[in-house]
């Protein structure tokens, strides 16, 4: 059983793909399961979930849904945190992976990296990723396959840390990125396969704003990382 890690998972506006997730999760022992409604139209799917759900009155963000699932684990009795996203985009088989490379790197972050297979990627997610990944490797020296991922473990010593990073939405995972690689924790990559519904249209990803809010981090981030050296 694995009862040292939380699955945390935000969820805005789901469908049927996060009960099968649910369901999933279960099936390979996962108990301690924390769903985030981040202020959701319809709760409907949220009746068929027998585990914790933490609500928001309204939508925050991601970032934000995270942080608070972060600060309600602060005094679980948990080891490991995993995240995972609410779309039905990471497999179990993925969170395994992720599980098994912090069992051996309790102290890095793990990023479930989706493989980049162009025939298989929708052309908005294809180009705002492979513009994003590019500028903050280039930037941050890093040689990351993909910074964007929802899929992510890590231990629950740095939540205090977590909940004090800036970003609300999606900005918010590459600040956690930025905030790892200034502090010079590894980050360790494990490979996932990419996994779309519909052409990624139920996606809440807002290319143009999100995408200039990652790269706007970046750029402060990197500045501060001069800063930090001086």
């Amino acid at each position: 059983m694995k009862k040292e890690v939380t699955i945390i998972i935000p969820a805005y506006n789901p469908n049927e793909n996060l009960v099968r997730l649910i369901e999933n999760l279960k099936k390979n022992k996962y108990e301690d399961i924390i769903v985030i409604d981040d202020g959701s139209k319809n709760k409907n799917i949220f009746k068929k979930l027998d585990i914790t759900i933490l609500c928001n009155e309204r939508n925050l963000g991601k970032g934000q849904a995270l942080k608070n699932g972060f600060k309600y684990c602060i005094n679980k009795d948990k080891k490991k945190i995993i995240t995972v996203d609410a779309d039905g985009q990471h497999l179990v088989e993925d969170v395994n992976k992720v599980y098994d490379k912090l069992i051996n790197y309790p102290d890095s972050i793990i990023l479930g990296s989706r493989i980049y297979e162009k025939e298989t990627i929708p052309l908005k997610s294809r180009i705002g990723n492979r513009i994003i990944d590019f500028i903050v490797n280039k930037k941050n020296k890093l040689n990351l396959k993909d910074t964007q991922t929802g899929l992510r473990g890590f231990s629950s010593k740095y939540l205090d840390e977590l909940i004090t990073i800036e970003g609300q939405r999606y900005e918010y995972e590459m600040n956690m990125i930025l905030y790892f690689s200034r502090k010079n924790i590894k980050i360790e990559e494990v490979p996932i396969k990419r996994v779309y519904f519909n052409n990624n249209k139920e996606s809440n990803y807002r290319m143009l704003l999100d995408s200039t809010k990652i790269i706007k981090c970046i750029l402060e981030n990197n500045k501060k990382s001069k800063e930090y050296k001086m």
